[in-house]
């Protein structure tokens, strides 16, 4: 008996009939139709359900909680723990130290020239403690809007500075200002010296006597009556003295 002679196009025979080509398609004139849904093989199906799987244990894992309505949360589940800056710094141990506001003030009195060339006090607030540079600077400020319009007024030039070698020793201030004050002459100079003795020797306790130096350099100061001193004190200044 002769073998059957090979099918046209290499077509093998489904045993259900149809002809099934080597490459897993339809043959032709087979009666299926091209592009027929194929459905998927057990490793897609497997493959697709270990994504779902693995996306679950994700979101599960980040603390997310699945649900589809809102649920409340327990005091335990809340991160106090973000509040701690030791925590939130990355650092073990590690603080933040904010510097506290404070809002001592201290009211003092300067001295300022009235209209009849005499002195007179007002009030002036500064941060507590003061010391002798934040007294000068309000000094040298110079009258309010008000007290200007009342007539007082300050000799001290406004662009004047205080310098570096002011301090207290003992019971003396040296006062170091630039030479903005090293312009001031006659009656003007007199009673900016005044000011800042009477100004100083009140203002700070056991100060009894004001030395002073023009950018660095020590200065001798006129007295009401001309003469020249090292040292000026409140009774040297009597004239000027508030009535």
């Amino acid at each position: 008996m002769s073998p059957p002679s090979p099918a046209t196009g290499d077509a093998r025979r489904h045993p259900g009939g149809a002809d099934v080509s080597r490459r897993g398609g339809p043959a032709a004139g087979s009666g299926e139709r091209p592009g027929r849904h194929r459905w998927p093989t057990t490793a897609t199906v497997a493959l697709a359900m270990a994504g779902c799987l693995l996306g679950g244990a994700l979101v599960a894992g980040c603390g997310v909680p699945i649900g589809t309505h809102p649920s409340p949360i327990t005091h335990a589940a809340v991160p106090f723990s973000l509040l701690d800056p030791a925590a939130s710094s990355g650092a073990p141990g590690a603080t933040t130290t904010i510097a506290p506001y404070t809002s001592q003030r201290l009211t003092l009195q300067i001295y300022l020239v009235a209209p009849a060339s005499r002195l007179v006090a007002v009030d002036r607030v500064v941060p507590s403690p003061s010391d002798l540079v934040s007294i000068l600077q309000a000094l040298i400020a110079g009258p309010t809007s008000t007290e200007a319009a009342a007539g007082l007024q300050g000799q001290i030039p406004s662009q004047t500075k205080v310098l570096g070698g002011t301090q207290i020793l003992n019971d003396v201030a040296t006062v170091d200002l630039s030479a903005a004050f090293g312009q001031l002459a006659g009656q003007a100079q007199i009673q900016a010296i005044a000011q800042i003795v009477f100004t100083i020797t009140g203002d700070l306790s056991g100060v009894t006597g004001v030395a002073f130096e023009i950018a660095g350099q020590p200065a001798s100061v006129p007295q009401p009556d001309g003469a020249l001193v090292n040292v000026a004190t409140r009774a040297q200044y009597a004239a000027l003295a508030p009535a």
